[in-house]
């Protein structure tokens, strides 16, 4: 039984590691390119979306403002970034982390799609959460 147990989460976890390192190609403009190169210029786990950006912007005329730019990377490394923009207020802004949240539901990967509404489900929760909390300290007499 133990192993059968064993046998049942390698799978589910070789699953979730695949679906995690799906390549997918997105086209964000250019002004939040330079943005999110702010977050990962210096991190091993988004390495490779950082060399994407480097070769796009290192040419003679290099784009700007709201030229769509093309860019790969892995799903995890998508999510992690996504992560650190919704967690940064000028990001949110600017709507920086709108556009690239709808760039990343427009790929339609299901489990992009699945983590990514994870994550607005948990914020509209944490939001309730703390209104509830305000409201109680509110009217508590």
């Amino acid at each position: 039984m133990k192993k059968i147990t064993i046998a049942i989460a390698i799978l589910l976890s070789l699953k979730s590691f695949s679906q995690d390192s799906v390549k997918i190609t997105i086209a964000p403009q250019a002004k939040d390119l330079e943005y999110i190169s702010s977050f990962i210029f210096n991190s091993d786990e988004s390495g490779e979306v950082f060399d994407s950006i480097k070769v796009k912007f290192r040419v003679p005329t290099p784009p700007n403002n709201n030229t769509t730019v093309s860019i790969g990377g892995y799903t995890m490394d998508w999510l992690v970034i996504y992560n650190r923009l919704n967690n940064d207020a000028t990001a949110l802004k600017a709507n920086c982390t709108k556009r690239i949240h709808d760039i990343l539901i427009a790929v339609n990967q299901t489990y992009l799609t699945n983590k990514l509404t994870a994550i607005d489900v948990a914020d509209a929760d944490t939001f309730t959460a703390i209104r509830k909390f305000g409201k109680s300290k509110a009217t508590r007499q």
